[in-house]
């Protein structure tokens, strides 16, 4: 299994809002040592760093909140209780 932490680091970024300024916060380093799998290599680090830094990706993100935001107000995408990012 060599693909469980850079998908978990992956579905952070569109599951948990407040994890792009929790790792501007505390350092990739940190939060690359949280992976609850252990698999997650120097390669995988790397890609995952560049992509995090990407200028235009950083506004997708902001972009997908924003839509996901929108879509719930508009009650198209239904609460699921209790998770509720």
């Amino acid at each position: 299994m060599a693909y469980q932490d850079i998908t978990w680091l992956a579905g952070r970024v569109f599951l948990q809002r407040a994890f792009v300024a929790t790792a501007d916060e505390r350092g990739l380093a940190k939060i690359f040592a949280t992976c609850p799998y252990g698999d997650l290599t120097a390669e995988q680090q790397a890609t995952f760093a560049a992509a995090f830094h990407h200028p235009r990706l950083r506004q997708l993100v902001v972009e997908w909140w924003q839509a996901y935001d929108a879509a719930r107000a508009a009650g198209e995408i239904p609460a699921i209780e209790p998770w509720e990012p």
